[in-house]
């Protein structure tokens, strides 16, 4: 019950004070408890202190690894640093534990369109079916960039018809657009959102897209009003997490000789639908138990560690001679990559090269 009325002095209310005061009384029974704390980590997000955020939401992790809403409410807070990279690896395990996750398809967006990566944003945009005008991203990419003669009736008309569908959205894509074309009614919108206690918007504090508004005293006052102006007293150093190993050191050795043989023997990770929980299936385990053993005893999380084994098979494959006839984006989708941009994120974080120059080097050598 205490957790229940904190989340609606939070979110219906906006009321960090008396929600964290609630959630404090649920974390002395249980300082483990998934949901508390990520109600915790929302608190501390909104009022700018990260650090304290991580905490919480990682204790949600360990006790609920599972949980697609605590990868988002983590890669927000990410996002928020701008961290876009960290961001975008924990929206990829929410994704991966549940496609049509719209709060974390919306926050991909996002991130991308701040990176600056049209193509990764057209290519990641073909999922959000929420939205009946794919052009939003776009639109948004270039007013965010500044590319090109900015057309300020088309964005006011974009505008306008992102706020007649229903439901809305599920991030303020129109106080974002208005913001860039037109910061004093973004202001007003934004003054009127707040009243309302719109939870699309309690973190405007931090919000890049809304960086033309600070310039407004109205800005301030409105953080003002909304949250206390200093950090709320973190009882973490006298509740510590003791979360018990999911399996001895015993239990974890057939599991993981398994695990190996499933992956190198079996090439499970040619399957383009394989989730955790398929191959928790697999392997004969539970779900919970296989990220704990991909995460503590192999130190990857799930996409690293099937990523890994996709882009071995691409490096194998590239030179082959029985494989010249493919192109290097047949190559990753034939060795179970599904994302373009993904394979070629992974590759360049793992090799510090481009697929084509690994490649070259290796064909010459």
């Amino acid at each position: 019950m205490p957790h229940c009325i904190a989340t609606h002095d939070f979110w219906g209310r906006w009321d960090c004070q008396q929600a964290h005061k609630m959630e404090s009384a649920a974390l002395e029974l249980d300082p483990n408890d998934a949901e508390v704390n990520e109600c915790m980590a929302e608190i501390y997000t909104a009022l700018g202190d990260f650090s304290v955020a991580l905490q919480h939401i990682d204790r949600s992790l360990k006790s609920d690894p599972l949980s697609p809403n605590h990868f988002y409410t983590k890669a927000n807070i990410y996002y928020h640093l701008g961290q876009l990279d960290t961001a975008l690896a924990l929206l990829a395990e929410a994704l991966t534990l549940d496609r049509t996750f719209g709060l974390a398809l919306h926050l991909q967006l996002a991130c991308l369109i701040q990176k600056g990566d049209k193509a990764a944003l057209i290519e990641a945009e073909k999922p959000t079916s929420d939205i009946d005008l794919p052009m939003v991203f776009e639109v948004m990419f270039d007013l965010y960039h500044r590319q090109g003669p900015i057309d300020k009736d088309m964005v006011l008309n974009l505008v306008r018809e992102l706020q007649e569908i229903t439901p809305s959205p599920l991030m303020a894509w129109d106080l974002f657009l208005l913001a860039q074309v037109d910061p004093h009614q973004a202001m007003d919108l934004l003054s009127k959102r707040a009243k309302m206690r719109m939870g699309q918007v309690v973190n405007f504090k931090h919000e890049k897209y809304l960086a033309p508004l600070r310039q407004f005293s109205q800005f301030g006052e409105l953080v003002a009003q909304n949250f206390p102006a200093h950090s709320l007293e973190s009882n973490l150093d006298t509740a510590q997490v003791s979360v018990k190993p999911l399996m001895t050191e015993e239990e974890t050795v057939p599991y993981l000789d398994t695990l190996s043989k499933v992956m190198e023997e079996e090439s499970v990770y040619l399957d383009i639908n394989l989730n955790l929980k398929a191959l928790a299936e697999t392997i004969g385990l539970h779900p919970n138990k296989l990220s704990w053993l991909i995460n503590e005893k192999i130190g990857k999380n799930f996409s690293d560690f099937i990523n890994g084994y996709r882009l071995a098979a691409f490096q194998r494959k590239a030179i082959a001679p029985d494989f010249n006839h493919l192109t290097l984006l047949g190559l990753a989708y034939e060795s179970g990559f599904t994302s373009k941009s993904v394979f070629n994120d992974f590759f360049k974080k793992q090799t510090g090269m481009t697929p084509k120059a690994w490649v070259k080097l290796h064909k010459s050598s």
